[in-house]
C-alpha cells in the first residue's frame, strides 16, 4: 500500500564571498552554523505556511549574508 509523503524545505546560505579572508578556523564558526540553521528553520516554516510540498529561501535570494542576525554575528567575530 503506497504511503503519501510530503516535505517542506527551508534554505539558507552564506556565500563564500561574505567570509573571504575575515576569519580563522575555530573562531565563532559554531555560532554561525547555529544561526544559519535557525534561519533555515524559519524558512522551512514559511514553506509550510505556503502549503505542503514546497520550499522557501531566506531573503528570497537564499543569501543570508545581509540578514541582521548574521551581520551582527559576523561583526562580533572580527
Amino acid at each position: 500500500m503506497p504511503i503519501p509523503i510530503t516535505a517542506s524545505v527551508g534554505l539558507a546560505s552564506l556565500p563564500e564571498s561574505a567570509l573571504a579572508g575575515r576569519f580563522t578556523a575555530g573562531t565563532g564558526w559554531t555560532n554561525l552554523a547555529h544561526r544559519l540553521l535557525e534561519l533555515a528553520d524559519d524558512a522551512m516554516y514559511q514553506a509550510k505556511a505556503q502549503g505542503r510540498d514546497g520550499y522557501a529561501r531566506m531573503a528570497d535570494t537564499g543569501d543570508v549574508s545581509n540578514h541582521p542576525k548574521i551581520v551582527a554575528l559576523l561583526q562580533s567575530m572580527t
